[in-house]
């Protein structure tokens, strides 16, 4: 497994209650790696105004990979969504989806993900259907869509990984997956071993967050039995921190590595 974090994109002023690590891009990929980090999830606002060159100069120089490509500012910053009822409304979201996809495959990942992108409520049936359109655009550029289940109190849309993998099913392409999130798992799934076991065709990503949605290790998530499960099944992808930051994003970034580093290096020594 390979060990990720979230953090803003540049030109990106506003706060970001899960932008972990603090500064210049530079500043923070360069805190990332001393970390332990293997590599970033970047959480993108406007991917036209993005110097793609330099954005993969500085991750390299500092020895990280792009784990992921983060849609949730579309909707948080943008008002985007894919399950809007209004018919303009929901092509901008598409279309944006199409460049999310574009620059995902630029950067060199394979993974977008789409949590709050999706909307807090709507159509499920619509919103499957325009997956399955974007899933097309997506088998363009090899990345894959990962649906990313969200708690009850937050979307009323794709709750739980059952829910997201009938939605994967239905829409029958290798371009959409499922991201599982452990602090959405907490509120909706009964066993992390079962759902993890149970979800092992479709799972293409992680994201770590602990019961309090604070880094890994100050709730009261066994991130141990997670990791261990996911070692189980064979699980090679990306496990990326992506809580809030909390105390300060540096801390937060740090916390979460000193807590997930350990137990991802005693598992591979096994």
């Amino acid at each position: 497994m390979k060990f990720a974090v979230t953090t803003l994109s540049p030109l990106i002023e506003e706060s970001v209650s899960i932008s972990l690590f603090e500064g210049t891009f530079e500043e923070r990929t360069r805190k990332i790696s001393d970390a332990g980090y293997d590599g970033v999830e970047l959480l993108v606002r406007d991917p036209s105004k993005l110097n793609l060159q330099q954005i993969l100069f500085t991750i390299r120089k500092y020895s990280l990979t792009v784990a992921a490509i983060g849609s949730g500012l579309q909707s948080s910053m943008e008002g985007l969504t894919l399950s809007a009822s209004e018919s303009s409304q929901r092509q901008k979201a598409i279309q944006r989806a199409r460049e999310l996809i574009s620059l995902g495959a630029q950067l060199g990942t394979k993974i977008v993900t789409i949590g709050s992108f999706r909307g807090k409520s709507g159509d499920l049936t619509l919103l499957t259907d325009t997956l399955a359109s974007l899933a097309k655009d997506a088998e363009g550029f090899s990345i894959i869509l990962a649906i990313e289940p969200l708690n009850r109190y937050e979307s009323s849309l794709i709750n739980t990984a059952k829910e997201a993998v009938n939605v994967i099913n239905a829409i029958g392409s290798p371009n959409v997956g499922l991201l599982l999130d452990t602090f959405h798992m907490n509120i909706e799934e009964a066993s992390w071993s079962e759902t993890i076991k149970e979800t092992k065709s479709s799972l293409v990503h992680v994201h770590l967050g602990d019961s309090n949605r604070l880094a890994p290790g100050l709730g009261h998530i066994d991130f141990e039995t997670v990791l261990t499960s996911l070692a189980k099944i064979g699980y090679s992808g990306w496990v990326s921190s992506e809580h809030l930051a909390l105390p300060n994003p540096d801390k937060a970034g740090i916390f979460g590595a000193q807590t997930i580093r350990p137990i991802l290096n005693q598992i591979q020594c096994l």
